[in-house]
Order: C-alpha cells, then sequence, then structure tokens
C-alpha cells in the first residue's frame, strides 16, 4: 500500500514536534515522475535564516518506517 502526500505530510508533522521546537514541515512533494518516492523539505531554526533540510521516503514504506527514517535524518542534522 502507498501513503498519500497528506498521510506523509502528517508523519512528518508529528516527528517535527515530537523532536522540538523550531522545526517546520515545509513541503512534501513528489520529484516529477516519481510514483513511490517523496521526499520531504524541513526549516529548522530561527525565520531569519533557517536550514533545509530534504528527506527522501519510500511511499510503499510502512509508516514506522517513514517515522524512523525522519527522525534518523533530523537527528543527524540537528546533532551530527
Amino acid at each position: 500500500m502507498r501513503l498519500s502526500l497528506p498521510d506523509i505530510r502528517r508523519l512528518a508533522l508529528e516527528v517535527a514536534r515530537e523532536e522540538g521546537p523550531g522545526i517546520d514541515v515545509v513541503a512534501t512533494t513528489n520529484p516529477e515522475g516519481a510514483v513511490d518516492y517523496t521526499e520531504v523539505v524541513l526549516s529548522v531554526g530561527d525565520s531569519s535564516e533557517p536550514r533545509r533540510i530534504v528527506v527522501s521516503v519510500r511511499r510503499t514504506a510502512s509508516a514506522e518506517t517513514i517515522r524512523r527514517t525522519l527522525q534518523a535524518q533530523l537527528r543527524h542534522h540537528l546533532h551530527g
């Protein structure tokens, strides 16, 4: 089963809230021609100079796998 873009956005919003303040979900999008692949664009930091993080996920992955992927990438970018 393939998760919808709204489902992935909801997961990303949940992960952003759990990981701390200052993390916003900017977009969930499919690159041109992609069917099972989605990019989640996150903004981290203050609004004057936020860092953008792009996380690629497979829409056919389970919700838990997508959640873990988002968490791992955010933690990597936030804590090195």
